[in-house]
């Protein structure tokens, strides 16, 4: 029977769902920017549990950092990539805050700005941003050009980004296909590791972090995993 499969990556955390919300997790410690090197793996073997050969759909959805892309193009190269809808209007905050300093019109330019992005119309998008970035500094060979932390540089380097990464923003289609356009959940699932390990007066060794991350990953998991590893115990009558 095929399924849908949707694997989400946010640093350390993995989560892969089926479209009937079976999740899978795991956790595993390293820096962020080495996830491609062992977190590929172990993330494909995870969407394998879940019927990766067998599903009818594979949706990924991530942000563009910690090496994400290469990630997805090594182990995922037939999948369709969903960049973070939250991430990337995050940028467009950053872009309407170097814009205006007046919060009122601030803030409106940026609903605006992600109107469009939802909307899916990213050339006009562009547009408009790169017509701002211009009243500043024109379009830039290198962004070590810019000053660092002047507007100009704000500006270009979210442009550049969006048009590095338009062909993942299509958000009118992923929706229409019942796709989910952020990664929130799998935010949270970060959540339930440091909301338990992060705790006043907590010390870990890197192999008792990383042992006890794996159990709170297994316990996440929506595949009866837990149980099966540690069953009920038999009570003696």
């Amino acid at each position: 029977m095929s399924s849908k499969i949707i694997v989400d990556q946010v640093e350390d955390v993995g989560v892969v769902e089926e479209a009937a919300q079976l999740r899978g997790a795991f956790a595993a410690r390293g820096e962020p920017r080495g996830l491609g090197r062992g977190r590929g793996p172990r993330l494909k073997a995870e969407a394998e549990r879940k019927g990766l050969q067998r599903a009818c759909e594979v949706v990924l959805v991530s942000d563009a950092g910690h090496g994400l892309p290469g990630l997805w193009r090594e182990h995922f190269p037939d999948c369709e990539w969903v960049l973070d809808f939250a991430h990337t209007a995050g940028r467009l905050s950053a872009c309407a805050a170097a814009i205006y300093a007046q919060e009122k019109r601030r803030r409106k330019l940026f609903h605006r700005l992600k109107g469009l992005l939802y909307a899916g119309k990213v050339e006009q998008l562009l547009n408009e941003l790169s017509a701002f970035a211009k009243v500043l500094k024109r379009r830039p060979e290198s962004l070590s050009n810019l000053p660092e932390e002047s507007a100009a540089r704000i500006l270009w380097t979210h442009i550049f980004y969006i048009e590095t990464y338009r062909e993942h923003m299509d958000y009118p289609r992923y929706r229409l296909r019942g796709w989910p356009i952020a990664s929130g959940h799998v935010e949270a699932a970060c959540k339930r590791i440091g909301n338990r390990m992060k705790g006043a007066n907590k010390r870990w060794t890197s192999d008792g972090a990383e042992a006890i991350a794996a159990i709170i990953a297994a316990r996440a998991c929506g595949d009866g995993r837990w149980d099966k590893r540690w069953p009920t115990p038999i009570l003696a009558a």
